[in-house]
């Protein structure tokens, strides 16, 4: 029983061993490159060589050469990597032009809105130059301008919406500028049919344009008490004839606004003259004296406002006037090209 049972025993090591043999037999002769990837150099530069994998085609040979290869194509990746840079720059390059013409556009709008200021108080009421103070210069103005110019860039660079109130304050700038040198034109064809001469012999309401010689500030008729003088009556001489000049209905220049406030003052004006465009009236000379029933009282011109405008009053000569309505035209037609050419800049960005 013992033997046999140690019998039973040698022959399961003996099999045990002949397995473990031929089991590092196997393990002895299998190929060394058979791992895909090279480990000689591991220590030192770690290199990973990649596998090529075909899929094969129905009815194709999985060697053959219209089978798919997924290998690596670094021109490829260098291809796209430049592809999209390139777009990226152009995209950034447009929206630097939209930008850039959008800012330019702001800074002529602002520009063309200090000229419009500018030729839009060359002739306004008398009261309005006396209570009224410096002019702003256009340094101080886009000065104040430029902290709306960041917020702008920041909103452009997020929703491109710069265009819109460019567009908006160009068109402004552009109707302003048209009905100025609209206006413009209907005072020189005003100039063109005014009558020229003496004032005497004219009925009421008849344009009139003369030179006169400033005298001296009197009331206006039916004025009780003391006046302002800036809405006084100007007592002037016309070719040899009085008359009066009604300031309150007149708009005045800076160079007659000025001579009237030295005259005013007790200043002297000698050989000085102004231009006055308004309509004619008869009233008496001496309104303070004369009687209401009176037929045969002295009567002067007076000249006012007409039924369709005011008066104007210039410093200098009629020739004067008219040239400095021909520059203010010029001025206007280029501050209206430039706010248009604006506004198209800004619609077509």
């Amino acid at each position: 029983m013992i033997g046999a049972w140690f019998a039973q025993g040698e022959a399961t090591m003996i099999r045990s061993a002949a397995m473990l043999g031929l089991g590092a037999l196997l393990l002895a002769a299998a190929p060394a490159n058979a791992c895909p990837a090279d480990r000689a150099g591991f220590p030192e530069a770690p290199t990973i060589r990649f596998a090529t994998w075909t899929v094969p085609i129905d009815g194709v040979d999985p060697v053959a050469e219209d089978s798919i290869h997924l290998a690596v194509d670094d021109d490829a990746v260098e291809a796209a990597y430049l592809a999209e840079e390139q777009a990226t720059a152009q995209a950034m390059r447009a929206w630097m032009q939209s930008l850039a013409s959008g800012l330019i556009a702001l800074l002529t709008v602002a520009l063309a809105a200090v000229g419009l200021a500018r030729l839009g108080s060359a002739r306004r009421p008398l009261a309005m130059t006396v209570l009224a103070r410096r002019p702003v210069p256009a340094a101080v103005v886009l000065s104040l301008l430029s902290p709306v110019v960041p917020p702008l860039v920041l909103m452009h660079a997020e929703r491109e919406i710069l265009p819109s109130p460019v567009l908006l304050m160009a068109s402004a700038g552009a109707a302003l500028a048209l009905s100025m040198l609209m206006s413009r034109r209907r005072l020189a064809a005003r100039l063109r049919w005014a009558v020229m001469g003496v004032l005497g012999g004219h009925s009421d309401g008849t344009l009139v344009l003369t030179e006169i010689e400033p005298k001296k500030l009197v009331a206006p008729p039916g004025a009780r008490g003391r006046v302002p003088w800036f809405v006084a009556d100007l007592a002037a001489s016309a070719g040899g004839e009085s008359a009066r000049v009604a300031l309150g209905q007149a708009d005045v220049d800076d160079g007659a606004a000025r001579l009237l406030s030295r005259l005013a003052n007790g200043g002297l004006v000698a050989g000085e003259t102004l231009t006055v465009l308004g309509a004619t009236q008869r009233v008496p000379a001496d309104a303070a004296s004369a009687d209401p029933l009176c037929r045969e009282a002295p009567m002067m011109a007076r000249i006012g406002r007409s039924s369709c405008a005011r008066a104007v009053i210039s410093a200098g000569t009629p020739a004067d006037l008219l040239r400095r309505l021909q520059l203010e035209c010029v001025l206007l037609a280029v501050l209206f090209g430039i706010c248009a050419g604006s506004a198209a800049l800004a619609f077509f960005n």
